[in-house]
């Protein structure tokens, strides 16, 4: 009797170790290799998603690389319509040479303001695509790209050609303007139009065409007003006047 209850507590004993060996293996190694298991499908699944689009880079690559090459050259496209600079004589000269072209145009003021910042590209976005081998090239500078604006406001007095005058001028000038507002009434007193029409121009900064300053050689100081043009008149003194009077007279009495 004494044996088999040796026996059966031997026995007892070594199924308890068996599944306390069970209980350990199920907690130190098996749950561990399971949860490594699933940390490794789940990356599987994030690398296969990431090789299924590194393979589609790969089979569209030429297509990409034309389309990056497009990309840089309609930017450059879009930088030639803008001039690096906008001064306040550009502003001027626009009111100036616009009432060249109208025979009843004439502005009486302007206001310009200051530059205004509209839009930015940071510079990281666009200089790692290489627009250029060349060092001199603006666009291998590492700074933003700028969009920036100058607002003008025009006051003049004219008839409806000079109006149209003023808004084709502004329309067709080479670099980017928009006409953001035109206000004019109808002075009966005058017969005439008298009114404000505002413009904006626009410019890039380091990245648009370069600037040429605007001519004002013709323009000379002294003038009674910046927008007024006037001839030159010289008066001849009494005793010239006489003289060209009377060869005048000298040469109609020997014709005669």
């Amino acid at each position: 009797m004494k044996k088999n209850t040796k026996a059966k507590e031997l026995l007892t004993l070594v199924i308890v170790l068996c599944l306390l060996v069970v209980v350990l293996f199920y907690m130190f190694v098996y749950k561990n290799m399971v949860e490594k298991t699933n940390k490794l499908n789940a990356s599987n699944r994030e690398l296969s998603v990431k090789v299924a689009e590194l393979k589609n880079y790969y089979d569209n690559m030429v297509i990409y690389a034309t389309d990056i090459e497009t990309m840089k050259l309609e930017i450059r496209l879009v930088a030639t319509d803008y001039s690096s600079l906008v001064q306040e004589e550009d502003i001027i000269m626009q009111a100036a040479n616009s009432m060249k072209l109208a025979d009843n145009l004439y502005y009486t003021a302007a206001s310009i303001t200051a530059t205004d910042v509209i839009y930015s590209v940071p510079a990281e976005l666009f200089v790692p695509v290489n627009f250029s081998d060349d060092e001199n090239d603006n666009f291998s500078k590492n700074v933003p790209m700028l969009f920036a604006k100058r607002n003008a406001a025009y006051v003049a007095n004219c008839d409806y050609d000079g109006l149209k005058t003023m808004v084709a001028y502004a329309v067709n000038r080479i670099d980017k303007t928009l006409i953001r507002n035109i206000v004019f009434e109808k002075n009966e007193e005058f017969n005439n139009l008298e009114g404000t029409m505002e413009v904006d121009f626009y410019y890039m900064p380091v990245y648009g065409r370069e600037y040429i300053p605007v001519p004002m050689a013709e323009y000379k100081k002294g003038l009674e007003s910046l927008f007024k043009f006037r001839e030159e008149v010289v008066e001849k003194p009494e005793t010239e006047a006489e003289d060209a009077s009377e060869e005048k007279n000298a040469d109609r009495s020997k014709k005669n």
